[in-house]
């Protein structure tokens, strides 16, 4: 879909401006004896999230972390309410992650990042943004499971 694509270029581009960050420290710290005093926060705010919104594309891909072999050796029966326990305790988390932002969103925009000088719910927005893409996708999984449609671990 448009949005997977737009995720994938996104999550290709942190990880681009990441390296080039990464490696521009390292070649000013080598070159001068100073360094680049933003570019280490930079590079973990970008790496938080290619990390979050990589997951967005996993769980709507089905190819999060899974122990397929052993749920595809269950019967039937018992192999779909494992699935249906799995997927109903990752819509909890998910849930959990955009209620999480919800309690700590008015601290967060009183306080700003040490070196970017940048709001912190800047930095955290993407927690309850991908919290909801994937409880979206979780439920669509369920959905299609009760439909007996979706059987995949």
């Amino acid at each position: 879909t448009y949005l997977t694509k737009l995720i994938e270029v996104f999550v290709v581009i942190a990880f681009i401006a990441m390296v080039i960050l990464v490696a521009a420290q390292v070649f000013v710290r080598y070159l001068t004896t100073s360094s680049l005093t933003w570019s280490d926060e930079a590079s973990r705010y970008l790496m938080v999230y290619m990390i979050f919104f990589g997951m967005v594309v996993l769980v709507k891909e089905r190819r999060h972390v899974a122990v397929p072999n052993l749920v595809d050796a269950l019967p039937p029966k018992v192999k779909k309410a494992v699935l249906f326990i799995s997927y109903i305790i990752q819509l909890l988390f998910f849930i959990a992650m955009v209620y999480g932002y919800t309690l700590i969103q008015k601290t967060a925009s009183l306080r700003t990042s040490a070196a970017l000088f940048i709001p912190m719910n800047i930095v955290y927005i993407c927690i309850p943004i991908t919290g909801a893409l994937m409880a979206i996708y979780i439920i669509r999984d369920i959905a299609e499971l009760i439909r007996g449609g979706n059987d995949n671990a």
